[in-house]
């Protein structure tokens, strides 16, 4: 079947890029593959957290990034604000639907992709190299720059929090560093600036290195990003 696919996807350009390149694509398209679940606050969820062992990813995954709560229902996301209200029925009755409903009618954030600023990103890389004042930057690997299962990065906008990034990656197809992010209604815009805080404050994980927070600006951009920006060229 492989075979078959490659031959038939030559006269479409079609050609192997390697494994590496498989998880850029839920930037471009605007998917948000694995947000945190929400199944870490409630006590109705301790049953489901009790039973959960070690082969599970909700049980072993990590946390990190830039954005710092307290509150863990802070980091939750939900279908509203990650663009998939088309696909929910609300002419039904099911699990959930008042909330869901109340989301929908009191929207407060919205997905976008957040284009990083080049100079910014490339000073980060290189300061997590070589670092100027002993300090590193945190390293931003190619082409995924995640180091948390779940990476929530907070997006600033005057000194205040506007959001969320996640899911960041180098795109080549754009030939820049991109990010999903969910950003307050006000601050949606299509080339609205941002700042994007790029590190994990006092972490204590062994995996993520000593380093320094650096900020990152950031525009902002549609989502999905290949189809109204990559295609037609337009911001």
């Amino acid at each position: 079947m492989r075979e078959a696919l490659e031959k038939t996807g030559e006269k479409y350009g079609m050609r192997k890029i390697g494994a590496l390149a498989y998880s850029t694509t839920a930037q471009e398209s605007g998917w948000v593959p694995m947000p945190l679940p929400a199944i870490y606050h409630s006590d109705d969820m301790k049953p489901y957290r009790e039973w959960l062992n070690n082969y599970f990813l909700e049980a072993v995954a990590s946390l990190g990034g830039s954005f710092v709560s307290d509150d863990i229902t802070d980091y939750y996301v939900d279908p509203i604000e990650l663009g998939y209200r088309n696909v929910i029925d609300f002419g039904r009755d099911f699990i959930g639907r008042d909330a869901l409903l109340e989301r929908a009618n009191n929207q407060r954030r919205t997905k976008v992709t957040l284009e990083w600023n080049d100079e910014d990103a490339a000073a980060v890389m290189q300061d997590s190299i070589f670092p100027a004042n002993g300090t590193p930057a945190k390293f931003p690997n190619m082409p995924m720059p995640m180091y948390a299962t779940f990476q929530v990065d907070a997006v600033m906008k005057k000194d205040k929090v506007a959001g969320i990034s996640t899911w960041p990656s180098f795109t080549a197809n754009a030939n820049r560093f991109i990010s999903l992010g969910l950003v307050e209604i006000e601050h949606a815009q299509p080339g609205t600036e941002v700042t994007l805080v790029w590190g994990e404050p006092d972490s204590r994980r062994n995996t993520v290195e000593k380093h320094q927070l650096r900020e990152i600006r950031a525009k902002v951009a549609p989502a999905p990003y290949f189809e109204k920006v990559i295609k037609t060229g337009k911001h």
